[in-house]
């Protein structure tokens, strides 16, 4: 039985984001917004399609003049006459869309705009049997691209990235190093931006950007970023293990591919990326969103640093809407970390708990890791809004803990009630005390229906604390 929760466009046109509960025997996929878990089935998404949306150039970005808002509808091959939701397409004044065309559109008379997660046409033919949208939030003009967009060209290099990485699973994967990992080859997308304002700079810094468990990224800052002359550099930790975002087997020894694999697979880019003659290995950044954001933690903790051994480290670290490992080992680098952290529902002050106390352990003489607090914002405050049915909301006691031997634990308040989860067999193992795993599971695993979504206070305080982070360590004329 599939359980449909939302969909966010299903439609070969506009593709964004699935989300179901489902129990099957073949593969599902995860939709992670750390520690907020989804299992999802891909129901027969295209792979190839996927991969065009996140991979495929960037043509046109444009700029928002004017709010505006519509549902998408679509209707599937074999019934034209049941119109079925997609999703809400929200535009904010002031904000940016990147524009793509397809290969057959050869007069671009059919732009797809793209925003995170969100993929749309603002336009259908109103014969169209398959695609249409109704406006919403009392607009009634269909808007046109030029009435509501500025628009300029993207001139931007962008060129695919090759480099060594491992398939690891926990922490513990890391504790006697990479060597008894499989090792693969991952890749990534470099920009490195061409603009007239960016004419005689010789060296670029660049900004990691990591995605979230859907796959995707903010582009917003993207854009930004380019036209401040600095490259960026997308590794496609996902599609590097042939999926377009996270994926849960319960069967694979690798059940998902966890923020540590991420850790693994940007600590490892870095020094393929150091060396490129067009880039500063001195203003390198990371920055990511959720599933992302954990990422752009770890990359600054040493317990990960130590194994991987990268000759580079990364300048500046960014995340956001996160979830934030605790480790016996409580070194990091010397780099600036900010981590903007909401607290508007159960999910996330257990979010922003953790974060706190790993954040206090590791700024005792290093008072560059910050975080900052959002009251009332939810996850996702800077994008799209979107509502779950159900979904993984951690409570207070789910914190996360890896010794120094590698062992990954649960420690809720009540030290009795402590959990050895690598000793024990992993979360779905059968060692071990069960009344304790059953307890750590509830901590972490109960399933609630929350919603997520913009946020403007805490989007328009966030943005102006980023561009003052990306101007004081990585502009390049600074």
């Amino acid at each position: 039985m599939v359980k449909i929760i939302e969909n966010i466009v299903l439609s070969k046109r506009i593709s964004t984001s699935i989300i179901t509960f489902i129990k099957v025997k073949m593969k599902t996929f995860i939709y992670l917004i750390f520690f907020c878990l989804f299992f999802t089935k891909s129901l027969q998404a295209n792979l190839v399609w996927q991969r065009w949306i996140q991979e495929s150039d960037t043509q046109e970005i444009c700029k928002v003049k004017q709010d505006y808002a519509f549902k998408t509808y679509y209707t599937k091959k074999e019934n034209r006459d049941i119109w079925l939701f997609g999703s809400n397409a929200n535009f904010i004044e002031g904000e940016y869309w990147g524009v793509k065309y397809r290969d057959n559109d050869t007069f671009k008379q059919k732009p797809l705009f793209i925003n995170g997660n969100v993929v749309t046409q603002i336009k259908y033919d109103t014969n169209d049997k398959s695609d249409k949208i109704e406006l919403i939030y009392g607009f009634n003009k269909q808007l046109t691209k030029n009435e509501l967009f500025e628009c300029y060209k993207n001139n931007v290099v962008k060129t695919k990235i090759n480099f060594e990485s491992y398939n690891v699973f926990t922490q513990n994967d890391l504790f006697n190093g990479l060597s008894d990992n499989k090792k693969i080859s991952a890749y990534g997308f470099l920009e490195i931006p061409k603009f007239k304002e960016c004419k005689g700079i010789k060296k670029h810094p660049v900004m990691f950007l990591i995605h979230h468990a859907g796959g995707s990224i903010m582009t917003e800052y993207k854009y930004y970023l380019q036209r401040n002359c600095i490259a960026t550099f997308e590794p496609k930790i996902f599609f590097s293990r042939g999926s377009p975002r996270n994926e849960f087997d319960p069967d694979a020894d690798i059940q998902w591919t966890t923020i540590t694999q991420g850790a693994v697979d940007s600590l490892k880019a870095i020094d393929v990326i150091a060396k490129n003659k067009q880039i500063d290995s001195k203003k390198i950044g990371i920055m990511g969103w959720s599933y992302g954001g954990s990422v752009s933690v770890e990359a600054q903790n040493m317990f990960n640093l130590d194994v991987i051994k990268p000759k580079n480290r990364f300048a500046l670290h960014i995340a956001y809407y996160t979830y934030c490992y605790q480790y016996e080992n409580t070194k990091t680098t010397d780099a600036p970390l900010m981590i903007f952290s909401p607290k508007g529902d159960k999910g996330e002050k257990t979010r922003n708990q953790v974060c706190h106390e790993w954040i206090k352990k590791i700024s005792v003489d290093k008072p560059q890791k910050q975080i900052v607090d959002y009251e009332n914002a939810l996850h996702n405050f800077d994008g799209q809004p979107i509502k779950f049915d159900s979904g993984t909301v951690p409570d207070s006691q789910c914190r996360l803990y890896t010794d120094n031997n590698g062992n990954e634990w649960v420690l809720p308040d009540d030290p009795d009630f402590h959990f050895n989860i690598t000793e024990n067999g992993g979360w779905y193992g059968r060692k071990g005390d069960s009344i304790k795993r059953a307890r750590a599971r509830k901590h972490c695993w109960e399933f609630e229906s929350f919603e997520a979504g913009r946020n403007q206070e805490a989007y328009e305080d966030s943005w102006e604390r980023f561009t003052n982070l990306v101007e004081a360590h990585l502009i390049p004329f600074n």
